[in-house]
C-alpha cells in the first residue's frame, strides 16, 4: 500500500504550485509580467515625483519644491548616461567571460548572453519582451527603490532617466 502511494503523480494543486515556484525561482519565464511591473514602477515613480520633474524643467525656482532647475536635470542626465554605459559596460565584460558562467545566479544570463558568438543574428529572431526582459529585474529593483525613498529627489529622477535609457541601449544591440 504505502509504497505505491508515493509513486502516484502529484496532485493538480501540487503540480501548480511547482509550476509558479519555478517561475518566480527562473524570472525569465515570464518576461510579460516583469516588463509590466517594470514599467509599472516607472509610471508609478513619474506619478510620485510629478512635481520635482515640473520644477526641474521650468525656468523659474520653485523653492517650496527644493531649488531644482534645468541645470539639475542636465547634471543628472549625464549621470544616468554615464550610468547606462558603465551598466552595459560591465555586463558585456562579466557575461562575455566564461569564468561566470557557472556562478549559481549570474550562470543562467552568461550563458545565454554568450549564445550570440554562436548565432550572431539570433538576437533578430527573438521578440521585443525576450529581447528587452532581460533589463526587467534591475528595473523593477531601482524602481522600488525610488519609490522607497520619496524624499530623495535626486534618486527619483535618477532612476526617471535610467529607466528608458537602459531600455533603449538595449535595443540598440538588435538594430
Amino acid at each position: 500500500g504505502r509504497e505505491a502511494k508515493d509513486s502516484t503523480p502529484p496532485s493538480a494543486a501540487k503540480a501548480w504550485f511547482e509550476g509558479l515556484k519555478n517561475n518566480i525561482l527562473h524570472p525569465y519565464a515570464n518576461k510579460l509580467i516583469c516588463t509590466t511591473l517594470a514599467w509599472m514602477g516607472y509610471v508609478a515613480v513619474l506619478w510620485q515625483r510629478r512635481r520635482e520633474l515640473g520644477s526641474m524643467l521650468s525656468r523659474r525656482k520653485q523653492e517650496a519644491i527644493g531649488d531644482f532647475g534645468p541645470r539639475d536635470f542636465a547634471v543628472i542626465f549625464c549621470i544616468s548616461l554615464l550610468y547606462t554605459e558603465l551598466a552595459s559596460a560591465t555586463m558585456h565584460l562579466m557575461a562575455d567571460n566564461e569564468a561566470f558562467s557557472d556562478l549559481p545566479l549570474f550562470g543562467p544570463i552568461a550563458k545565454s548572453f554568450q549564445w550570440h558568438h554562436r548565432d550572431p543574428t539570433g538576437i533578430v529572431r527573438l521578440t521585443w519582451i525576450s529581447h528587452l526582459g532581460a533589463l526587467d529585474i534591475g528595473m523593477v529593483v531601482l524602481m522600488v527603490l525610488a519609490l522607497c525613498h520619496p524624499r530623495a529627489t535626486y534618486c527619483g529622477i535618477f532612476a526617471l532617466m535610467t529607466h528608458p535609457m537602459m531600455y533603449l541601449m538595449m535595443a540598440t544591440h538588435r538594430w
